[in-house]
């Protein structure tokens, strides 16, 4: 029952003339015609009509439509409903639709290394007001607004967002956003990079150029996990750390998933192969892709989060 959501509490009144019966919903439903559509019925009230009222129902063989349960003296949970009768039917059944808003995002301009200007133009309200409009953007594609978001008022025509707090030399993926009743809609996907940070400060710590000591993780295994001390003295800079290089000698070009940690340690090295600091203790700054290319040098990654 946590997958689904109530739209409708009350009567279903029905008269002796063939046809649709419609009820019209507490609570309008959006649907994202991604995923398949589920309607679940609980009917409570006790007693019995005739044997003859039925509601049409269309055959679909080769796959179980629906489930029932039918009982005179025990009325089912649906949190918890017992076993029922599988069916190859589904009843026939008319979807009413509200349309969203129709809208598309603007070019984004004004770009900095923390912050951008975006926007969008809503050119229909999908037949009920438009109650809210900005823009939603996040590092990986496809953003909404439960990722990050700004907004600008309500209503259709053209607006204006600035985006701030972003992350210097970062790709962000922005859409306009537009809600009505219905739901909320979202217009064309754009992305861009900020720029580099002009008062940003590189800190190169290590010249040496050995290789094959599985560091700072191991491209000829499936599963690596290191961890390195790096001495205050080395670094004597205090400040966000916002990306990391590495330094590669170009063998060959591949692609591979990793997460990077940092933190803080008074450690001057590992006593032991089981001396790790806890993870627990270490803050999470990158999950992704790890790309490098056949041209020896610095491979960059730029933190989803600065660590501090």
């Amino acid at each position: 029952l946590t997958s689904l959501t109530q739209v409708y509490s009350g009567p279903l009144t029905v008269t002796n003339t063939a046809g649709w019966v419609s009820l019209t919903l507490d609570n309008s439903f959006y649907y994202n015609n991604t995923e398949n559509l589920v309607i679940a019925v609980d009917e409570n009230t006790s007693g019995y009509h005739s044997g003859d009222d039925d509601f049409y129902c269309t055959q679909f063989p080769g796959a179980i439509r629906s489930l029932y349960y039918r009982n005179d003296g025990t009325n089912p949970d649906p949190a918890s409903p017992p076993t029922g009768t599988t069916s190859y039917y589904f009843p026939n059944t008319t979807l009413v639709f509200i349309p969203l808003p129709a809208l598309t995002t603007t070019e984004v301009t004004s770009i900095t290394h923390n912050s951008a200007v975006s926007g969008g133009n809503i050119t229909t309200d999908g037949g009920s007001a438009v109650t809210a409009r900005g823009i939603c953007w996040n590092t990986s594609a496809n953003p909404t607004i439960e990722h990050f978001t700004v907004t600008n008022g309500s209503g259709t025509g053209l607006f204006t967002c600035d985006l701030t707090g972003l992350i210097p030399d970062k790709t962000y993926y922005v859409r306009a956003f537009a809600t009505n009743e219905t739901g909320t809609a979202y217009g064309n996907e754009i992305s861009f990079t900020t720029a580099e940070d002009p008062s940003a400060t590189e800190i190169t710590i290590g010249t040496g150029t050995i290789t094959n000591v599985s560091l700072p993780l191991e491209p000829y295994y499936g599963y690596s996990y290191t961890q390195s001390i790096y001495y205050q003295g080395a670094i004597n800079t205090a400040g966000e750390i916002t990306a990391i290089q590495f330094s590669y000698n170009g063998n060959s070009a591949w692609t591979d998933q990793i997460v990077l940690y940092m933190g803080l340690t008074s450690k001057t090295e590992f006593s032991s192969g089981a001396d790790w600091v806890p993870v627990e203790n270490l803050t999470q700054v990158y999950s992704g892709d790890f790309t490098v290319t056949t041209t020896p040098g610095w491979v960059k990654l730029t933190l989803n989060t600065p660590f501090y």
